[in-house]
């Protein structure tokens, strides 16, 4: 199985795929991870991922078309709907021990972990399958809910 986690904080991730239940899928061949650095997709040269809400309103979201580049670069030629395209989302359906089974059956998983005020809301139409929540509360972003789900 291929892990796949799309992030502006890639550093997040270095240490729970050498520890614990990761280390050990990764060290016995179970899982693979692959961290991509959404700014890697930035159109401008300050690596900017956030813009203002498309439709008006307070605070920034996640751009759009940087999203949408950065899901194709891990699905080259196989598009959307080959694999689960989860978003961490506190709006989302919540995490369960039958969607972690569900997941389980993948080759492959590619979690969008927001931040700012969140996604804008093209990225739902175009890339992503799923909204995934690990409780009714919020984080600062969707990276440590997509290592819990991971874990999982």
């Amino acid at each position: 199985m291929e892990l796949v986690f799309i992030t502006i904080f890639p550093d997040m991730f270095t240490g729970p795929f050498d520890t614990g239940v990761l280390g050990i899928a990764r060290k016995n061949g179970a899982a693979r991870y692959r961290v991509v650095n959404l700014r890697d997709f930035a159109e401008d040269r300050y690596g900017s991922v956030d813009d203002y809400p498309y439709g008006g309103g307070p605070g920034m979201v996640m751009m759009a078309p940087t999203i949408v580049q950065a899901v194709e670069s891990v699905l080259p030629g196989e598009g959307p709907g080959t694999a689960p395209v989860l978003l961490m989302d506190p709006a989302g359906e919540v995490f369960s021990h039958q969607k972690a089974l569900d997941l389980a059956g993948h080759e492959r998983i590619v979690f969008i972990c927001g931040r700012y005020k969140g996604v804008d809301e093209r990225v739902h139409e175009l890339v992503v399958t799923e909204r995934v929540s690990i409780g009714d509360y919020i984080l600062s972003g969707g990276d440590l809910p997509a290592l819990v789900v991971a874990d999982a």
